[in-house]
């Protein structure tokens, strides 16, 4: 079983956030953009985009911003993987395919449906390269309808770990419990988040140099257990006093190992 594990680019903590709608341009007359809460996937607020005959343009989230891609690449890397991800739904059938969704080189067709589906779309970039996704209306429809859209999600400089047996899930509380002379104990909860064990071995050196950089920026990661569960991952930092994988695996000097540990950022995050 492989995981994978990718800084998330975005300005709200690492979300392409519709709370704040003005982080997203819309570059067409012929559509109008509003937040929603009735189809979302698992956010308190998704975005609707309403559609009209002839629309053209996109709706865009542009990765300029000093604490986004520019600031978030990997050093080590002059090209990136990208990961997009998210989760659509057109309520009109006969525009199946004829709205998409972009980002750099690569695009794909989305879908109607009854109910918010999956997408996710892989690309490079170079490191002077803009990033942008959009969301695309084909030129040629007809009459008018809607693309819902929430939990977009996109990471750069992923990479995929092949963890040993003894990977553990768990929920933490964020606690504080104190107890009084007469034998009672309070117990102060405001919040809990995901925790993950990962163990690992012969990590090369330049995969285990990504991860203690990310640790030691404390920058926000998306930790997927299965590439082919969109349900199936996590935002979260490395935790950890420590840099992980402190270890060599024997017999090599430039293999590393140990147990990484991801924990999953309180309350998720702001999509």
């Amino acid at each position: 079983m492989s995981v994978e594990l990718g800084v998330l680019l975005g300005q709200t903590g690492g979300a392409q956030s519709f709370e704040n709608v003005g982080s997203w341009s819309l570059a067409t007359l012929q559509c109008s953009l509003a937040l929603q809460s009735t189809d979302v996937h698992s956010s308190g607020g998704g975005a609707r985009l309403q559609v009209f005959s002839g629309a053209a343009g996109a709706l865009r989230y542009d990765y300029l911003a000093p604490d986004d891609a520019l600031a978030r690449w990997c050093g080590d890397a002059t090209t990136h993987r990208i990961v997009a991800q998210g989760w659509t739904r057109l309520d009109v059938a006969a525009w199946s395919g004829q709205v998409s969704v972009a980002i750099g080189s690569a695009s794909l067709g989305l879908s109607a449906g009854a109910a918010l589906a999956p997408f996710r779309l892989e690309t490079v970039a170079a490191s002077g390269d803009p990033l942008r996704l959009e969301f695309r209306p084909g030129a040629g429809l007809q009459g008018s309808g809607a693309l819902y859209i929430d939990d977009v999600l996109v990471t750069a400089d992923a990479v995929t770990l092949l963890p040993d047996w003894g990977l553990t899930q768990r929920r933490t509380l964020a606690a504080t419990r104190n107890g009084t002379l007469g034998g009672r104990e309070g117990v102060l909860v405001w919040g809990e988040h995901s925790r993950h064990a990962v163990p690992l071995h012969y990590v090369p050196s330049s995969v285990t140099d990504r991860l203690r950089g990310w640790w030691r920026a404390g920058v926000p990661l998306l930790f997927t257990l299965d590439t082919s569960n969109a349900e199936a991952q996590w935002p979260a930092r490395i935790g950890g006093s420590t840099g992980p994988l402190g270890s060599p695996s024997r017999p090599y000097w430039n293999a590393w190992e140990g147990t990484l540990l991801l924990e999953g950022l309180c309350g998720g995050l702001d999509f």
